[in-house]
């Protein structure tokens, strides 16, 4: 798994990020999301580069692990290195 983690002038620390369906496909290039990410606002981006005119639910997944919790926690508790981009299955 791949990440880097970088903060700005105060600015909550971010991570990169690539959203992906579960055939690899990407939702648009890598992007920096904040640590504070969880799967709401995960859900909003996807509805959003999707071009959904309704907000669809959608689960995400790291490594085949479900993301329930912000990002930043799930770099925290599972030791995610934070050298390269962090894959996120929709």
């Amino acid at each position: 798994m791949n990440m880097e983690t970088r903060s700005e002038g105060g600015m909550s620390n971010t991570v990169m990020c690539v959203l992906t369906d579960p055939e690899g496909t990407h939702l648009g290039s890598s992007m920096y999301i904040t640590q504070t990410a969880g799967p709401l606002q995960l859900t909003q981006l996807v509805n959003k580069f999707r071009n959904n005119e309704e907000m669809l639910p959608y689960s995400f997944y790291v490594s085949d692990e479900e993301l329930l919790v912000p990002v930043g926690t799930y770099i925290e508790n599972n030791k995610v290195s934070v050298e390269k981009v962090l894959t996120i299955v929709y």
